[in-house]
C-alpha cells in the first residue's frame, strides 16, 4: 500500500518533501490522520484501526484510503 511505502523509505523523500508530506498529514481532518497514522507508522491493520477509533473496517478502510489520495494529490503538486 501506500502508506507502508512511505514508512518503509522516509529517507527516499528530500527534506522539502518531508517537510510538505508533514505538513499534508497535519491538514487531514483528525479522524483521517488518526487513522492513516495508525496505519502507516504503527503498523496496524484495518481491524485493528477500527477497534481503536471505535468504528466499522470499512470505515477504517475508507478513512485511511481518503488520507492516501489526499496525500498523494498534495504531494503531486
Amino acid at each position: 500500500s501506500g502508506a507502508s511505502k512511505m514508512a518503509d523509505h522516509p529517507t527516499s523523500l528530500s527534506e522539502a518533501q518531508l517537510g510538505r508530506l508533514r505538513m499534508a498529514i497535519e491538514g487531514l481532518p483528525a479522524l483521517e490522520r488518526e487513522a492513516f497514522l495508525l496505519a502507516s507508522r504503527d503498523r496496524l491493520s484495518s481491524d485493528q484501526v477500527a477497534k481503536r477509533l471505535n468504528v466499522s473496517r470499512r470505515r477504517a478502510e475508507r478513512l485511511i484510503a481518503s488520507a492516501l489520495a489526499k496525500l498523494d494529490m498534495h504531494l503531486s503538486h
